[in-house]
């Protein structure tokens, strides 16, 4: 399962005069989890948009193992294999919450229908933390059961590639121990999982590696313990010093 699964050349998104993404440069490879972190407003979040196909890039070229997906849609992307979660949950409130996981069986990577879709979402309910649970709304469950929801919504398509947008964020800290656990266990269903996230606790227990962004721009990359000890990294977090 060795290699790259993602690349990311020359990666830039601009809106008027704003560059939000500024030449973006890295690859994810195959077996791992990639951390992608930075101070608030660094571009993450876009980033993680232009790889869905929920934002067009401006300039540049991202490719999924060998074959281009920059400049398809958000629903071919899907197809091709990158499944998402989003920093604001996003079900669908009149839906059941087996309902809401059966949409992503519908387009996604891999598709299910009839009979095959009940025996796949049930399967992703149990998977999830969400088992006897299927038959509620969205507005029943409790915040990190919400996020449980749109995370099995993106694993039940099978996706090659996983994006988790602060999946982890707003947890209390039993909460933030499972989720980090759940997210460990996910490393053998996907090829990459990349984790936009602040929650450095779990950085360092899920990450092989690490891109920092900075006003959009990558400032730093590497394995975790290095890269969060970098001074320019330090820096971005914290801002210089004034004497």
């Amino acid at each position: 399962m060795a290699g790259t699964i993602l690349t990311l050349s020359h990666v830039t998104k601009r809106f008027g005069g704003l560059v939000a993404v500024d030449g973006m440069t890295f690859s994810v490879q195959r077996g791992s989890i990639q951390g992608l972190i930075g101070p608030n407003g660094s571009g993450k979040s876009t980033t993680l948009n232009l790889m869905s196909g929920a934002l067009r890039l401006s300039e540049g070229e991202i490719i999924l193992g060998n074959q281009k997906i920059s400049g398809r849609s958000a629903h071919s992307i899907a197809k091709l294999g990158v499944a998402r979660t989003f920093q604001l949950v996003r079900l669908l409130p009149s839906l059941t919450v087996a309902e809401n996981i059966r949409v992503g069986g519908l387009y996604g990577h891999v598709r299910h229908s009839g009979k095959d879709a009940d025996r796949a979402v049930d399967s992703i309910l149990e998977r999830v933390g969400l088992g006897g649970k299927g038959r509620m709304m969205p507005g029943q469950l409790t915040y990190i059961d919400t996020k449980r929801v749109e995370l099995g919504r993106a694993l039940i398509a099978q996706p090659r590639v996983l994006l988790l947008d602060e999946w982890l964020a707003g947890l209390n800290p039993t909460e933030l121990e499972d989720g980090i656990e759940l997210i460990q266990s996910l490393r053998d269903e996907c090829e990459a999982i990349v984790i936009v996230e602040h929650v450095m606790e779990a950085i360092r227990s899920l990450c092989d590696s690490c891109v920092v962004m900075a006003s959009g721009a990558k400032i730093a990359e590497g394995s975790v313990q290095d890269v969060l000890s970098a001074p320019q990294v330090i820096e971005a977090y914290l801002g210089g010093d004034d004497d």
